[in-house]
């Protein structure tokens, strides 16, 4: 498959149609039937949250996924300049959604993970070194690179105080809504989306500590299992499932998608009852 051309099929008419249309059309196309498949969908909600892939399907479809070659030689450079070592360091990631996370968590879980998962929400130095010190590290002689949405100011303070290192080439608005940057000018003289370079700095931390309700987290913490299984930490204290279970059978998808979905989703979300 890796030495094969790609082919990109687009669906006639695709909306509103279910996966199994999909895999009619598919299959009943003589010049596509026979290539490999590796993904269905295109963004967060419509793709990959609702094709159900199964946990090695997942990991191989994101061991694919590497930056551009700007956005690559702007991480160097930055890493170079802060000294940052891949392995060495604790990336987070704090994500508010715009006031509705600790809503959302609350509506879409059952009561038993939901206080660990809206804990996320308001994720602040402390609670990332606890996460940190119950993995077996200790932050002394690690640094910490802060990706933030810059949406709860006090929580970005407590890791600035100590010594956190933020990609911020923009204001310091909120990064993702409204106003916020997106495109900006990086230190190699080229644009680039600083989103993109948060997200793959956060690739080469020895821990993740992120948001389940956040796709930006999921996204970063399913790159980083397809590059070979780093660790990463989206729910604290860690519901006991996930002792048992790898992060892909606990990953967001897996608990509105899979065998999880009576003991993870909640009742009052639409995909409760498995009907992915």
């Amino acid at each position: 498959i890796g030495a094969m051309k790609a082919l990109r099929y687009v669906m006639k008419d695709g909306v509103g149609k279910q996966i199994f249309d999909a895999g009619e059309e598919f299959n009943a196309d003589d010049a596509l039937s026979d290539k490999p498949l590796v993904m269905v969908g295109g963004n967060a909600w419509g793709g990959l949250m609702t094709t159900c892939m199964k946990p090695h399907e997942d990991a191989l479809f994101y061991a694919h996924v590497e930056p551009s070659k700007a956005i690559a030689a702007e991480i160097a450079s930055y890493k170079e300049m802060k000294g940052l070592v891949d392995g060495e360091y604790i990336g987070v990631h704090l994500r508010y959604l715009e006031g509705k996370c600790p809503g959302r968590a609350k509506m879409f879980y059952m009561p038993t993970v939901e206080k660990q998962i809206a804990a996320m929400c308001h994720n602040m130095y402390p609670h990332t070194a606890k996460v940190v010190k119950e993995n077996g590290m200790a932050m002394e002689g690690l640094k910490l690179y802060l990706s933030s949405d810059r949406q709860r100011p006090l929580a970005d303070k407590s890791f600035e105080k100590q010594g956190s290192i933020s990609y911020d080439r923009g204001n310091k608005k909120d990064k993702y809504f409204g106003d916020g940057t997106h495109f900006v000018m990086g230190h190699t003289g080229t644009r680039v989306f600083e989103p993109a370079v948060d997200m793959f700095m956060l690739l080469g931390a020895k821990l993740f500590v992120g948001n389940m309700l956040s796709t930006f987290s999921t996204n970063v913490a399913n790159i980083r299992y397809g590059h070979g299984g780093r660790k990463s930490v989206l729910a604290w204290p860690e519901p006991a499932v996930m002792k048992t279970k790898s992060f892909w059978e606990c990953e967001r998808a897996t608990f509105w998608c899979g065998t999880e979905t009576k003991e993870w989703s909640s009742v009052k979300h639409s995909k409760a009852h498995g009907t992915c």
